[in-house]
């Protein structure tokens, strides 16, 4: 007993450190640390954890996550009073048998950790498979380790060290971090502008015939949050060694495809920009385009204050907001027509010349929807469907709702022909 007393007053300090550090990520009464009778001499080595959790017993007989969590809180505790200098923390996989909530917490925890101590600098390395553990950090901090398939041999990819590159990435980092952080543990990676992210796995499953084939694969459908953020996206995933496949609406010829002139082989900017012109024939007569400009313009108009204030709010955070996309999928129509491949089957020349150019995008991992964009690609069926949902998210919701009833498939409702040549594409199958 008095042992157990003096042993509490010696380590009172650590286990208050230590449970005000973890009391966020792991539920427990208390810890204490006990010495185990043995030889008089050496009974400083035998110091046991104890964790009453609902039941008290040693550490040793607790979760593995409980473990983790406790010993890099010890060990943060013992850099913190004992050793002053440059430490090091290399952990395996932290993740481990902890839920989502507790992983991003002991994220938080790894990063207080780096900042431990002003005078010093601290470094944290640490393997996973987890997006918990990416998300806190800087994307140029991010080393993807692979094992080439028939090799024995390891490589390792980060992201150039490129100024402008890196400033890019900061513009999608909001939403990179949000929903699109597993691309780093993909081995192929599809980009897409809008509601692709949902259709994709549905139209790989019905092709294959199996469920979850892209999954399988290891192979992401990522939302890019705008046709603008593709060269962003392809130059992130050319750095890590990843492969991507674009695909993207058919307005893209006509705004934005020389953003990603880099990333295709011989780009020829002359025959983009005679197909441009030749596009413009195609737009169609809005004899009362003036107006429809000053009405979405008009400051008293809704679309205008709505658009205003995302703007604004864009500015202030100085990060890309969603919501834009949506109103501006709104407003676009209204403003301009869209083209597409069935407006120029008449015009054989321009045909010839369009062909032309998407088959060597194609050859570049770059599809243009002929159609138009997704919603073009609706059978009657589709339209009749959704005729009442509000919203293109949406209405793609509501198909797959319906497929995954088993109402329909989703070759039924969608023209899926341009989409599978993409997936067997991606997928190496002919």
């Amino acid at each position: 007993e008095m042992i157990k007393k003096l042993t509490d007053k010696v380590f009172e300090d650590t286990a208050n450190d230590i449970k005000s550090k973890l009391k966020e990520l792991i539920n427990y009464s208390y810890i204490s640390f006990r010495m185990l009778p043995n030889e008089k001499d050496d009974i400083y080595k035998n110091v046991s954890i104890y964790i009453n959790d609902g039941i008290e017993s040693q550490l040793s007989e607790k979760g593995s996550g409980l473990q983790s969590a406790l010993i890099i809180g010890l060990f943060s505790y013992y850099c913190s009073k004992l050793h002053k200098c440059n430490s090091l923390l290399a952990v395996e996989e932290p993740e481990l048998f902890l839920h989502p909530h507790a992983r991003r917490m002991l994220s938080n925890k790894l990063d207080e950790f780096v900042s431990l101590d002003d005078n010093y600098k601290n470094q944290v390395i640490i393997t996973t498979h987890s997006q918990e553990f990416i998300r806190n950090t800087e994307i140029e901090n991010i080393i993807v380790v692979r094992k080439p398939e028939g090799t024995s041999e390891t490589k390792t990819f980060s992201l150039t060290n490129n100024e402008r590159t890196i400033q890019e990435i900061q513009k999608i980092k909001q939403l990179l971090w949000s929903k699109n952080s597993e691309l780093f543990f993909a081995d192929k990676v599809i980009l897409v502008e809008g509601g692709e992210e949902y259709i994709i796995p549905l139209i790989a499953d019905f092709i294959f015939e199996q469920t979850g084939i892209l999954d399988k694969r290891n192979i992401s459908v990522v939302k890019v949050g705008g046709k603008s953020q593709f060269g962003i996206y392809m130059a992130l995933l050319r750095d890590l060694g990843i492969d991507y496949f674009v695909i993207a609406d058919f307005d893209y010829l006509e705004n934005g495809l020389e953003q990603i002139a880099e990333y295709i082989d011989g780009f020829n900017y002359n025959a983009l920009s005679e197909i441009r012109a030749g596009l413009q024939k195609y737009k169609g007569d809005y004899k009362k385009s003036k107006e429809i400009r000053k009405k979405i313009l008009d400051p008293n108009q809704a679309d205008a204050k709505k658009l205003c204030y995302i703007l604004d709010d864009m500015c202030a955070k100085r990060e890309f907001n969603e919501d834009l996309i949506s109103l501006w999928e709104y407003l676009r129509p209204k403003i301009s027509k869209k083209t597409n491949y069935n407006d120029i089957k008449g015009d054989e020349e321009l045909k010839m010349k369009v062909d032309r150019f998407l088959d060597h995008l194609l050859d570049n991992n770059v599809m243009i929807l002929k159609k138009g964009e997704l919603e073009d690609y609706y059978k009657d069926l589709a339209r009749e469907l959704t005729k009442e949902v509000k919203g293109k998210e949406l209405k793609v919701l509501k198909l797959l709702e319906i497929v995954s009833h088993k109402r329909y498939n989703i070759s039924d409702l969608l023209d899926i022909s341009d989409y599978k040549e993409a997936i067997l594409r991606v997928t190496e199958t002919k």
